[in-house]
């Protein structure tokens, strides 16, 4: 879709139909623009913290800027670009579709910026097929709560030993084990969709080191100390049935109200699969903002987008809902470092201990395939002379085109 929009711009220029084809992207971008008030789309939850800066951009620039929250915005941009809103915040896993759908403006005046004041997770994310045309907004990952009653620093330092100390809590018996275990797939040197989450023939789930991932979650059950949870796992830990769990941000206040000074925060430990002492990987998420290609003001709404991702707003942002910044300095204030879930999220969100989720369509072909073969696995219904085959099916599975 790209390159055919590229291609007819170039005929378009050379036969002298495009005026303005020598000017820069920004006064492309400026010209455009008119006096219309600009809509900005936000999860929910999220309006008040980003009406504040709403106002502070106002007062700025000669626009009104409408916040509205909106559950589904990819699904919103996908049906209706010319009812959509102008800036939209959106995860950015859903990117590849919306670029593949022409829905998306690319980012024309910010990118070179972007790259210098964020963290390279973020620029990748918010990027594709090597063209940027999101705004990171702040970057997620899971990590690990724990009782310090239970276990010490050492304790933490390989799955064995979180394990022989203690009851864990993971996701590994219903939906959302797919999104929980994929990364350890990765993390002992398999692939999801090549290197960079963006060759859709490039998964090497079935691999030697996937299938020894495998083979453990075939034997977890045989684990006492792992114990199955998912909606319940803060139940679980208020009635002592695991004193550490793998989880993320959202359950933050729940964690500290029940175990208070005495919750622990880490990142991922260490495990060896059968490959050697690896470590474990969460999936990281950046929320990005995107513009709308059906934009009527490109350029003001690309102010609009880098305005409410630029380093005082990523910091008001967490001061509002919690979520950590991607911008670097940001990351390095006293507000980010004194915090203590803030900061191991900071430290969770690199390469050394999450991966990026790929953007590509085929992950909703990856989903229900991956998280059906893991809890089979987990169940006992797939043996372990079938896991080979079984992964075997899944890597030819999650390279089909997506059915619309």
């Amino acid at each position: 879709m790209k390159k055919k929009v590229l291609w007819l711009v170039s005929l378009l220029c050379v036969s002298g139909m495009l005026g303005a084809c020598g000017g820069s992207n920004e006064d492309k971008a400026s010209s455009k623009d008119n006096k219309e008030p600009l809509k900005m789309w936000v999860g929910l939850n999220q309006a008040d913290t980003y009406r504040k800066l709403a106002k502070e951009f106002e007062k700025k620039n000669d626009v009104k800027v409408e916040v509205i929250e909106i559950e589904e915005a990819d699904d919103g941009l996908l049906k209706d670009g010319e009812a959509a809103a102008d800036v939209i915040r959106l995860p950015h896993d859903q990117l590849g579709q919306l670029v593949e759908a022409g829905s998306v403006y690319e980012n024309e005046k910010y990118e070179d910026e972007i790259k210098k004041t964020d963290i390279p997770m973020a620029i990748e994310a918010a990027s594709y097929e090597d063209t940027m045309y999101g705004y990171p907004a702040s970057a997620d990952a899971m990590f690990l709560y724990y009782d310090k009653r239970v276990y010490n620093e050492d304790d933490l330092a390989t799955l064995d030993s979180l394990t022989k100390k203690g009851k864990v809590g993971l996701n590994i018996a219903e939906a959302g084990a797919d999104y929980r275990l994929t990364p350890w797939f990765i993390a002992n040197g398999a692939s999801l969709y090549g290197e960079k989450g963006d060759d859709v023939d490039g998964s090497t789930l079935n691999n030697e080191a996937g299938l020894n991932v495998l083979k453990w979650v075939g034997k977890a059950k045989e684990n006492e100390n792992i114990v199955a949870v998912n909606s319940d796992e803060i139940s679980a830990l208020q009635e002592g049935k695991i004193s550490a769990l793998f989880s993320g941000v959202w359950n933050a206040q729940n964690v500290k109200d029940i175990l208070g000074e005495n919750m622990g925060t880490a990142v991922y430990p260490k495990a060896d699969f059968g490959n050697g002492q690896v470590n474990l990987k969460a999936f990281s998420g950046v929320p990005i903002f995107v513009v709308n290609a059906a934009t009527k003001n490109p350029g003001k709404a690309m102010d609009l987008a880098r305005f409410v991702t630029n380093e005082e707003a990523q910091l008001e942002v967490f001061k509002g809902i919690s979520t950590v910044p991607s911008n670097k300095a940001a990351r390095e204030s006293d507000e980010i470092q004194s915090d203590q879930i803030a900061k191991t999220v900071s430290v969770a969100t690199t390469d050394e201990h999450s991966v990026l989720m790929p953007k590509l369509p085929e992950m909703k072909n990856f989903w229900p395939n991956m998280n059906a073969l893991l809890v089979d696995t987990y169940d006992g219904k797939v043996t372990e002379a079938d896991m080979q085959k079984k992964l075997d099916t899944l890597v030819k599975d999650i390279s089909k085109p997506v059915k619309e």
